[in-house]
């Protein structure tokens, strides 16, 4: 058995679907037998942000995501059960394109990203791009985080317990 988790990030707080994704996320976990063992629910600072996400200062838009991670709550579901950082992945899903066709996981149901030409992407880099404020919470919001590996459980269970 291992540990992972899924964390209902702001984003879903802050578009009134939290409890929806909470609902899917259980029953996700349910259907990959991933064992619920704990919740927590917080609003996260900036030091456990960075604690959380420790490559996220080599982002482009790491600004825009300190701002959407501190905007409101943030729930921690720790999960137990064999490959569970590999399943929680999978109730995780993808982002899904505006025009694919539908996507398994949390992302694919509540995630529609705008297709991103590399043009697009080298001028986010370069902060110059003319639509950044309309494409960069498109690519912040992921409604849900799982961990790397299980370094990042721990890091996790330390900043939310």
């Amino acid at each position: 058995m291992s540990l992972s988790f899924l964390m209902i990030k702001p984003d879903s707080y802050n578009r009134c679907i939290a409890d929806a994704v909470k609902t899917d996320v259980l029953a996700l976990c349910s259907l990959h037998q991933l064992k619920v063992v704990g919740q927590w629910t917080k609003k996260l600072t900036r030091e456990e942000i960075l604690k959380v996400y420790p490559t996220i200062h080599t982002k482009s838009f790491f600004n825009e995501f300190i701002e959407l991670m501190v905007s409101n709550y943030s729930t921690l579901i720790l999960i137990d059960g064999t490959d569970a950082v590999l399943k929680t992945k999978l109730v995780r899903g993808n982002c899904r394109h505006s025009d694919s066709e539908p996507m398994n996981g949390i992302r694919g149901k509540y995630c529609h990203v705008e297709d991103i030409s590399a043009d697009d992407w080298d001028k986010l880099l370069k902060k110059c791009h003319p639509d950044a404020e309309k494409l960069i919470p498109i690519i912040i919001g992921g409604v849900v985080h799982v961990p790397d590996d299980e370094l990042g459980v721990q890091t996790a269970l330390t900043v939310f317990n």
